[in-house]
């Protein structure tokens, strides 16, 4: 029969297979394909075989009205003589072997579909099921006419010889290899197929056991099933040979006993079918999962596969499930939207707009179920498996980079307000200097009118005197308030030029610093966050020797610190009227270079102690800080081969303490 003049009658639900089906069918012939028609339940299956002529059917084991195996013991129990062809998905690939065993002529992996296998595996089937019932026809007809014992011996050998010949002559067109060994293990029967695999002419076969035939590595691979056919088992098995000249094959063996009337077993016979492509093409889809799986496992990026029905995850890498700090067994199964969700407020309403969309591309603020924060760049994009829409979800880690985006950030809004305080400081020195010689030059004058005063008052008369006596008060208040006036001066002369030194453009470049002059232009820099709620108290040590570091970097982090002192000491003495005390101490111990900065602030807190230097962790409200404060000193100190620690007690303070390497231990990176 030829390929167009098939009838296939595919009892599946779901309508995308079957034209999945049907278009491959159409690309196989050109056009010449097939007659394929379609129903979605075994009840309309079986219907439809009564209506009319069907001569082959591809049946899905798992259908509305009939799951598993009892679809087609069902379906056969109906049509015993119709040809079927099993159809599952890889994971229940069993249950295609199982119904093999039952009687189906093949099984076909959804997945695994193609023009050129199906039509091949119809083709199959129909022959050999039409071969298997002429073959069961034939061999009851022979059984009957042996048991009635009929008169005519003539006529019965030639309807046996008639009957061999049809055998004969079917065996050899089907494409598999088929032989009959008696109980002894020796050849009765072979066809065409089987003679041109073993390269032997079938009265060279014939009367061999099977060892003598397919040799020590295949006798060993057949010896058993064949054994446990002879005693009465019917045995299907899937096995791979490597003959001389043909290259690993694999093939799927068939072995089922005769048994005779009384119940004994005469013999076997044996049908082997290659199934290499078939094998082949599993494999490639074994190997392209394996591929996946070592990327999966590779890459450093989470991936999330999240089934679109019920918004669940069913497979997670290792990297997704170390970026929420959890096993991967306690995500599978959990729903996505409450750990990776973009939008999670509207998640929780159960509507997920990140899934809804086909692809996704988007940055956002992750929070792990420990609390932690991470930045993340998230990707999302549609998958199809086992023919149910997916959602692949990758995420990246990228908080380093957002670190260091912000602290660049931070950076260049240092550097612009140093640029303001080094411009300031310049306008205000200018004015500062003339006004600071005009006071010296009146205090000058005063002086001398002073004297002037003096010697006039010995000589001029008392009325004279008198007047000079009154004006004497006055000269000595505006002494005091030149006096006054010039320690102003020098004030703000001593606060520009700490403004110059903390904002000079050489703080970006390594250079020896004293440490100690450091500390007290922070301390001068800082003066108007602390001299509100504290004092500040220095105690520096004599002789220290410089550090090499970056300047400016040295500056950043400890007025960072100072103003945390600042800021922790006001939120205990807001509002009272008293003042805490900040103490800042430099020494020498061993090859390093300490400062402690020591405050009477409210403390850190134990569950706090460990997140103190992590990137934007504050305890403020929203508005005062930015969590970037410690966290950048924490950067500018390590950066330099130093030290950071610190000690704390709730209610009484905290002492940081900073150590720097003399000869510096500065990394580039």
């Amino acid at each position: 029969m030829k390929d167009d003049e098939l009838r296939i009658l595919y009892i599946e639900d779901n309508p995308d297979d079957v034209e999945l089906l049907r278009a491959y069918l159409a690309e196989e012939n050109g056009g010449r394909s097939p007659a394929l028609d379609s129903v979605g339940t075994l009840e309309q299956g079986l219907k439809r075989v009564g209506q009319g002529r069907v001569d082959a059917v591809l049946l899905d084991l798992n259908l509305p009205d009939s799951q598993g195996l009892e679809t087609f013991e069902r379906f056969t129990a109906t049509f015993p003589d119709l040809p079927v062809i099993v159809v599952t998905v890889l994971d229940r690939k069993e249950a295609g072997i199982q119904a093999v065993r039952a009687g189906a002529q093949d099984y076909l992996i959804k997945d695994q579909m193609s023009g050129p296998l199906s039509v091949r595996a119809v083709r199959y089937a129909v022959e050999r099921k039409a071969a298997q019932v002429r073959i069961l026809r034939e061999r009851d007809k022979l059984n009957t006419l042996v048991k009635e014992r009929t008169s005519d011996l003539a006529e019965a050998n030639r309807e046996l010889r008639v009957s061999r010949a049809f055998l004969r002559t079917v065996t050899d067109n089907l494409p598999a290899l088929v032989a009959y060994v008696d109980a002894d293990f020796r050849y009765r029967f072979v066809n065409e197929g089987y003679q041109r695999f073993h390269r032997l002419d079938e009265d060279k076969i014939l009367g061999l056991t099977v060892a003598e035939v397919v040799g020590p590595e295949m006798w060993a691979l057949i010896r058993k099933p064949l054994t446990r056919a002879l005693a009465g088992e019917p045995v299907d098995f899937e096995g791979r040979v490597d003959p001389p000249g043909k290259g690993i094959l694999w093939f799927e063996a068939r072995y089922r006993p005769d048994v005779d009337g009384d119940g004994r077993v005469r013999g076997a016979y044996i049908l082997v079918l290659d199934v290499s492509e078939r094998a082949k093409a599993q494999e490639r889809v074994r190997e392209q999962k394996d591929l996946l799986q070592s990327i999966l496992s590779g890459i450093e990026a989470g991936v999330f596969v999240i089934d679109m029905a019920d918004h669940r995850i069913v497979e997670v890498n290792a990297v997704g499930a170390g970026l929420l700090g959890l096993d991967e067994a306690a995500l599978v199964g959990r729903r996505c939207q409450d750990f990776i969700c973009v939008e999670k407020r509207k998640a929780e309403d159960g509507a997920c707009p990140a899934l809804g969309r086909k692809t996704l591309h988007a940055e956002f603020r992750l929070e792990r179920p420990d609390g932690r924060v991470l930045s993340i760049s998230k990707s999302v994009v549609p998958v199809t498996i086992d023919g149910r829409p997916h959602r692949v979800a990758i995420l990246f880690d990228i908080s380093d980079r957002k670190n260091l985006e912000r602290q660049l950030a931070v950076a260049q809004k240092l550097e612009s307000v140093g640029q303001l305080a080094s411009g300031i400081a310049h306008e205000i020195n200018t004015p500062v200097q003339y006004i600071g010689g005009n006071l010296d030059f009146l205090r000058m004058v005063l002086e001398r009118v002073e004297a002037a005063l003096d010697s006039g008052i010995e000589t001029e008369g008392s009325e004279v005197r008198d007047d000079l006596a009154e004006l004497r008060p006055l000269m000595a208040e505006a002494r005091k308030s030149l006096d006054e006036s010039l320690e102003g001066v020098d004030r703000i002369r001593t606060i520009v030029q700490a403004m110059k030194r903390f904002s000079h453009p050489d703080l970006d470049a390594l250079r020896m610093v004293d440490v100690n002059e450091a500390v007290q232009t922070t301390a001068t820099i800082a003066r108007n966050e602390w001299k509100y709620v504290a004092d500040l108290k220095t105690d520096l040590a004599p002789h220290l020797p410089p550090i090499l570091c970056i300047p400016g970097d040295l500056n950043q982090a400890l007025l960072n610190v100072v103003v945390n002192a600042a800021q922790a000491i006001g939120e205990v003495v807001a509002n009272t009227g008293a003042k805490g005390l900040i103490t800042i101490r430099t020494a020498l111990v061993g090859e390093m270079v300490e400062i402690t900065i020591t405050d009477t602030g409210c403390g850190i807190p134990d569950w706090d102690a460990d997140r103190v230097f992590d990137p934007f962790f504050t305890t403020k409200e929203v508005g005062r800080g930015t969590g970037q404060g410690l966290a950048i000193t924490y950067a500018a100190v390590t950066k330099h081969g130093g030290t950071i620690d610190f000690d704390s007690t709730v209610g009484k303070g905290t002492t940081f303490r900073i150590r720097m390497p003399m000869g510096g231990g500065h990394d580039d990176h």
